[in-house]
């Protein structure tokens, strides 16, 4: 897995190596390796975005919901259940044609109102305040959590935000 800062900054090759910070804030969360959501668990947080948000599912939304669904990493909650009542489908459709890309919600922010998305390219982006992408992959987005609480990066001075759409250019 990766560890990383915004930007690409840090960019591990070997994705399957977690980055040691990292896995000791997961393990404190209660993760462990090969740890598996009960399918029925899973499957009630797969209706919850399809029903509410029109989400389509996908294969790493399964995968990281199995993995890391129901802790509370930091100030972050990973469920869809309460992050997709954050918004509406409307809303929803209109972030997935921002970022041009299909996503599915993977938590929220406790006693905020950052939302947090996967895409099916696996990147992560966060709708709240403002809108930014948070990395190339949920393992990066986990390390760029840890970095951004030990001071190393100011999660919205130093996150690229989503560009704005042209007028008139077709997406």
């Amino acid at each position: 897995m990766v560890s990383g800062v915004f930007g690409g900054v840090g960019k591990a090759a070997n994705k399957k190596v977690m980055d040691s910070e990292v896995e000791v804030e997961l393990r404190q969360a209660g993760w462990f390796p090969n740890r598996r959501v009960s399918d029925e668990q899973v499957n009630e947080w797969l209706r919850m975005g399809v029903r509410n948000l029109g989400c389509r599912i996908f294969p790493e939304a399964v995968r990281v919901l199995r993995e890391y669904g129901g802790l509370t990493f930091g100030d972050l909650h990973f469920t869809p259940a309460e992050s997709e009542e954050r918004g509406d489908h409307f809303q929803w459709l209109y972030w997935e044609w921002r970022t041009k890309e299909v996503l599915f919600p993977i938590g929220y922010e406790l006693g905020g109102v950052f939302t947090f998305a996967l895409s099916t390219s696996g990147k992560i982006y966060g709708s709240g305040t403002a809108e930014i992408f948070c990395g190339d992959s949920f393992e990066e987005f986990l390390a760029n959590l840890v970095a951004h609480r030990k001071g190393r990066i100011n999660w919205i001075e130093n996150t690229p935000l989503i560009l704005q759409p042209q007028l008139g250019h077709e997406y």
